[in-house]
C-alpha cells in the first residue's frame, strides 16, 4: 500500500465553482465527528441515499461545510443533488476517518451511555 503525505484532492464542480476536497485537517476532526454522528448508519452503504440526506439535512450541511471549507449558508443554499454530490465527495475523501475511527467511537459512546442509563435506573429503583 502506498500513501502520500500530499493527498490528491477530489474535485467537484457545483454552480460553476470547482471545490477541492481534501482529507480533514486535524483541527476539524472533532467538529466533523459531531456533525457526522447522526449520519453514521448512512456511511456504511455504497450509495448515499437522498432520503437520509433530507432526514438529517442540518448535519449533512454542517459536515459538507466543514469538509469543503465553504460556509454553512452557501452549502444550505444548494439543491439536494448538489448537496448529495458534495456529501459523497467529503465522505469518500475521508472514508478511513468516518468508517474506521468515527463509527467505532460513536458506537462505544452509545454503549457507555446505555450502561450509565441502566446503572442510574437501577440505583433509582433500589430502596434506600
Amino acid at each position: 500500500m502506498t500513501s502520500s503525505i500530499f493527498p490528491t484532492a477530489t474535485k467537484v464542480t457545483v454552480r460553476d465553482k470547482t471545490i477541492e476536497i481534501y482529507p480533514l485537517p486535524v483541527k476539524n476532526i472533532a467538529k466533523a465527528a459531531t456533525a457526522a454522528s447522526p449520519l453514521i448508519s448512512a456511511l456504511s452503504v455504497d450509495k448515499i441515499d437522498p432520503v437520509i440526506v433530507m432526514q438529517n439535512a442540518d448535519s449533512v450541511i454542517e459536515l459538507v461545510a466543514i469538509g469543503t471549507g465553504e460556509t454553512v449558508e452557501w452549502v444550505g443554499d444548494l439543491n439536494i443533488a448538489e448537496l448529495t454530490e458534495l456529501f459523497g465527495a467529503v465522505i469518500s475523501q475521508n472514508a478511513d476517518f468516518f468508517i474506521q475511527k468515527a463509527l467505532p467511537t460513536i458506537q462505544e459512546m452509545v454503549k457507555q451511555v446505555g450502561q450509565l442509563a441502566q446503572k442510574t435506573q437501577q440505583e433509582a429503583s433500589t430502596p434506600s
